[in-house]
């Protein structure tokens, strides 16, 4: 039997999935509390009724004294409690345990259903606080983020300003530099123009004097 059951423990060729053993454990630990439960009410039952059949033996006895040829002995008797009486008083005993059993199996079952409630309450009360920090910490992500794209719509507008400007300044002096060339081109034109004026009238223009200040 023992090789048996080393040859089955070694034995490695069957597949046990994890679902299929905690199936079997279930099924075999349910089981296994409901006949174990009706074993001991079964020898529970068998138990009282030995303990009605013992109590069903009356040992009352009585006999009387003796004397004679100068001694003497003195009687003596019992009387035990009526059977019907014994039976009345053992089931009003077994009575009274089952009532306390089941008084402190429903104590035992009210206080797990109150621990049970509690833990639920207790995991609720954290559900509640873990989504309540989680809101709160996607709130201030979001906020983050709000704010994160502002300063970088800011950041943008600032540049769109700075490059209107810079073009604005370009312009400007694009146009700046262009009438100075304008200005410059029309004073050559004009110096041009009275040079060939002098040249055709062949007297050099006069020079216009330097007003002494003294």
């Amino acid at each position: 039997m023992v090789s048996v059951l080393k040859g089955l423990w070694s034995e490695e060729a069957g597949v046990v999935l994890s679902s299929e053993a905690v199936l079997l454990g279930t099924l075999g630990v349910i089981g296994a509390t409901v006949g174990l439960s009706a074993v001991s009410k079964s020898v529970n039952d068998e138990l009282t009724d030995l303990a009605f059949a013992f109590r069903s033996l009356d040992q009352s006895y009585s006999f009387e004294g003796r004397h004679g040829c100068g001694a003497w002995t003195a009687g003596s008797e019992f009387h035990q409690v009526p059977v019907e009486r014994s039976h009345h008083e053992m089931r009003m005993r077994i009575e009274e345990q089952e009532r306390h059993a089941r008084h402190e199996a429903e104590e035992r079952e009210h206080r797990a259903r109150m621990e049970a409630e509690e833990q639920e309450r207790h995991l609720q009360r954290e559900a509640k606080e873990h989504e309540a920090r989680r809101r709160a910490e996607e709130t201030e992500i979001e906020a983050r983020r709000r704010a994160e794209l502002q300063k970088r719509e800011e950041l943008m507008h600032r540049e769109e300003q700075m490059r209107q400007e810079k073009l604005h300044l370009e312009e400007q002096a694009r146009r700046k530099a262009e009438e100075a060339r304008r200005k410059a081109e029309e004073a050559r034109r004009q110096a041009e123009a009275k040079k060939r004026q002098e040249q055709e009238s062949g007297k050099p223009a006069p020079k216009k004097k330097k007003k002494n200040d003294k």
